[in-house]
């Protein structure tokens, strides 16, 4: 007796996020990302990609969540403030930025999200809501850490998250996926050495209120 119509399998959302993590392998490694082009490097047909995710914009939302459920560990490792002097510690911090944006995945992510984002009213709020956003919180949350040891003097964590992280993002862009490491090369130590120093300029807790690190 076949399933009545309407009723899902007893699969159904084990056949989805499996289809939504092979689209989101093929997004972070840079593919295109055509309706065809998703159902192919999740090897189904078109009609099941649509059965699943209705349309191309529903499919590559799965794939951006899927994606950032990749990215959790990396985030939880963002949030955590070591025992590190706090310039040590926001280096290391971008620093590990850094790598993931070449290694993991990071860079095309975030390139593919942004070029169709920008121009697809779905997509946009999806790239920040799966992506840019809990990147940005997890900063903010590092950040707030420093301050309550007194390291830091924070107003509004978020300004100080997207000053930190706004000409990190853009330079890796600049570099990286747009090609300027072949025009227009950048020291990329020196530029996170330098970033970090500028951040710290304008909210480094005056040294007299700063607090011992916790043992």
């Amino acid at each position: 007796m076949g399933r009545p119509p309407g009723r899902r399998s007893a699969d159904y959302d084990e056949k989805r996020d499996a289809l939504a993590l092979a689209m989101a392998e093929a997004v972070l490694a840079g593919r295109e990302v055509s309706l065809a082009q998703l159902a192919e490097s999740a090897d189904v047909s078109v009609p099941t990609l649509k059965h699943y995710f209705g349309d191309r914009e529903g499919a590559l939302e799965a794939a951006l969540a899927a994606a950032a459920s990749l990215g959790a560990p990396h985030l939880d490792h963002l949030r955590r403030a070591d025992e590190q002097a706090i310039r040590a510690s926001l280096i290391g911090m971008l620093q590990y930025v850094v790598r993931g944006w070449s290694v993991g995945g990071v860079g095309e992510l975030h390139a593919e999200a942004l070029r169709h984002g920008l121009r697809e009213p779905t997509l946009g709020p999806a790239y920040l809501g799966h992506v840019l956003e809990p990147m940005i919180l997890a900063v903010e949350e590092r950040l707030v850490r420093h301050a309550e040891r007194g390291e830091l003097t924070i107003d509004d964590a978020r300004v100080a998250a997207l000053a930190l992280l706004g000409p990190l993002v853009l330079g890796l862009l600049h570099q990286r996926q747009l090609g300027g490491h072949r025009t227009r090369p950048l020291d990329e130590d020196a530029f996170l050495e330098r970033l970090v120093d500028g951040f710290l300029a304008g909210y480094a807790a005056p040294s007299d209120s700063k607090k011992k690190p916790r043992r």
